[in-house]
């Protein structure tokens, strides 16, 4: 082989990176150190704009503060969320860093940025750590809902973070991504979905507030949106809503119809009035409790010196509520006066069924119609299965 044969092959060429392709037309990033003019902090600002994006500007941001040994602050807005970032910022930031000297204004307006940031961010971080307790403990029941509401959402959040700055995919997320089709689709119930809907009822509230102006820190906090961005933004927010309320909607309408479940012997006779014994007439009531179920039934008002029978409608028998007997055919149900009290209660005390049903067909007296509501005059004489 002939000497420094391989020294005339071909040499690879260099892969370029989309952005040092780009940087042929913007130029590179901006060098410069000490104060600047308005032209060169307009030619930084499109650098920036044109290759960086709001995960970059959080990113400056938090290596400036970490540079002038905030840490404390640096740990806050890292733990911001995206959507709260303004870029500019993150811009001004990166340039501090590089050696530019801000103007007092600028340095005041990233001041009150950095403040907003490391609020949201404490927010957050107080949120992260109160769910790390309470795993620590144990999840609840509430807990596991959450998480896999959070799970199911996942998507969501990325196409809020996603349209972060960049409003002109909000279209294409109303468009393509209809949250209800999504939710739907990933086993969103309505406990999931009352999670989520309380959620994005506070960001709407929000978002609100900023495209209204009615609160200062949230105007700044959204000010990288422009107005149609923000509008979308709550069109898409109020999509999700709906979707929640639909989800929500459809469980109820879906929802088994809970059969009552009948009340116990002793609960339905709890209130029901009645004359526990009379010593004059020398009679003791039956246990009301064993009219449940029965189909017929002897009783004596005290008051009226009456004697009656009540009949049930059906084979189920007599039921009580309150102070009334109910399944009674009030047709077939009926009473006579006694001339003796004493005499006859005490001729009727040890009869059977049909010897009763004799004994009362034979006492010459009046049949008037006799109502079941009981009093605490009536004496429960006999009780028919």
């Amino acid at each position: 082989m002939a000497k420094g044969l391989l020294k005339n092959a071909p040499k690879p060429k260099k892969r370029r990176s989309p952005q040092q392709f780009d940087e042929q037309y913007t130029g590179p990033e901006p060098e410069a150190a000490g104060a600047i003019s308005k032209a060169q902090l307009g030619d930084a600002f499109n650098y920036y704009a044109y290759h960086k994006n709001i995960k970059d500007a959080k990113k400056y941001i938090v290596d400036y503060l970490q540079e002038v040994g905030s840490k404390d602050e640096a740990r806050m807005v890292k733990a911001c969320p995206e959507v709260f970032f303004i870029s500019t910022y993150g811009w001004l930031a990166r340039m501090a860093s590089r050696g530019v000297e801000h103007s007092i204004e600028i340095h005041e307006k990233l001041d009150r940025h950095i403040e907003y940031l490391c609020t949201m961010g404490f927010r957050k971080q107080e949120k992260t750590d109160e769910a790390k307790e309470t795993r620590q403990q144990g999840p609840t029941i509430q807990d596991r809902i959450k998480d896999q509401a959070w799970d199911i959402g996942s998507e969501l959040e990325k196409w809020k973070d996603m349209c972060a700055g960049q409003g002109n995919t909000w279209a294409m997320v109303s468009l393509q991504n209809k949250p209800l089709d999504y939710l739907r689709g990933n086993g969103c119930n309505q406990a999931h979905a009352r999670v989520l809907k309380g959620e994005y009822t506070k960001e709407l509230e929000e978002i609100k507030q900023a495209y209204e102006k009615t609160d200062e820190d949230l105007v700044e906090g959204y000010s990288h949106m422009s107005k149609p961005d923000k509008k979308r933004f709550m069109t898409f927010l109020h999509d999700v809503l709906d979707a929640c309320d639909m989800i929500i909607g459809e469980s109820v309408a879906n929802r088994k119809q809970r059969t009552k479940k009948p009340a116990s012997a002793e609960k339905q006779v709890t209130k029901l009035k009645y004359c526990v014994k009379d010593d004059k007439l020398k009679v003791v009531s039956e246990k009301p409790i064993t009219l449940i179920g029965a189909t017929a039934a002897v009783v004596y008002q005290i008051k009226f010196r009456k004697i009656g029978v009540l009949i049930a409608d059906d084979s189920t028998g007599f039921k009580v509520k309150g102070t009334t007997l109910t399944n009674v055919n009030e047709t077939k149900s009926t009473r006579k006066t006694l001339r003796k009290p004493i005499e006859q209660l005490k001729e009727c005390k040890g009869l059977t069924k049909n010897k009763f049903d004799k004994w009362f067909t034979g006492l010459k007296a009046v049949e008037t119609k006799l109502t079941p509501r009981f009093s605490d005059d009536t004496i429960i004489l006999k009780i028919f299965k």
